[in-house]
């Protein structure tokens, strides 16, 4: 049959009344197979739609497992090793040493630590005792380390001070996003800092009329460093 008979009878077909009927009210309504035809072509869009919809749906959550970046948190564990340290005595009041990277001391710098939260320098001190202290010797520290400077005092006839210059702030606990375990770990890696300071025998707490006491002192560093365990992928970050 040619096409023009098809399409003649479809278009009989839709003026053709198939069937007659009261609404309620007294409404009449009559069905033809134009109706019939028009319902059938919108369930079909509807299923076209919906099938189209899923097929999309499933696209974007197969692109955001292979390609998106993923979650992880972990565990934040921390430790210290030794740094660099040196010793010495500072004879009279208003004396002071200098150390680290502006003093010609490279090993103070830290650039090649990449997980560290701080470096904790500390000095330690100690002078004899006699019948004429009127007081105990105080005893400044300074540290920088690029835009950080802090100074801590101490008095004591046997006491320290410690200053800590900040690297990464960690909780107990570090999350983010990465496409890898490996790049979730180096998102926190940040480069050690250069350090320099100053230690200075601030007062010796006795009368000028007598000879200052010397000091002897200790310089120390520790390296506290950070280690993510127990790295777990998370749905929300």
């Amino acid at each position: 049959m040619a096409l023009g008979e098809r399409l003649e009878q479809f278009e009989r077909y839709n003026n053709t009344e198939l069937r007659r009927m009261e609404l309620p009210g007294g409404f009449p309504l009559a069905i033809t197979g134009r109706l019939v035809s028009g319902c059938i072509g919108f369930v079909v869009i509807i299923i076209i739609l919906a099938i189209s919809f899923q097929s999309a749906a499933n696209s974007i959550r197969v692109e955001g497992i292979s390609g998106g970046a993923t979650g992880f948190e972990a565990d934040v564990a921390t430790n210290g090793t030794a740094g660099p340290s040196k010793s010495g005595t500072l004879n009279n009041e208003g004396d002071s040493v200098s150390f680290g990277v502006d003093a010609g001391e490279v090993e103070w710098d830290f650039a090649t630590e990449l997980r560290l939260v701080s470096v904790d320098v500390t000095v330690t001190w100690s002078t004899g005792t006699s019948s004429v202290d009127v007081g105990a010797p105080t005893v400044s520290l300074q540290v920088t380390a690029g835009n950080f400077s802090e100074t801590s005092q101490g008095t004591g006839f046997d006491a320290s001070v410690t200053v800590s210059v900040p690297i990464t702030v960690m909780g107990e606990t570090a999350s983010g996003s990465a496409n890898s375990v490996e790049e979730f770990i180096a998102s926190f890696e940040a480069t050690g800092p250069a350090v320099s300071g100053v230690i200075t025998y601030e007062d010796d707490a006795n009368p000028s009329i007598f000879k200052d006491e010397p000091l002897d002192y200790t310089l120390t560093c520790s390296l506290v460093g950070w280690e993510l365990q127990n790295i777990r992928e998370v749905s929300d970050v």
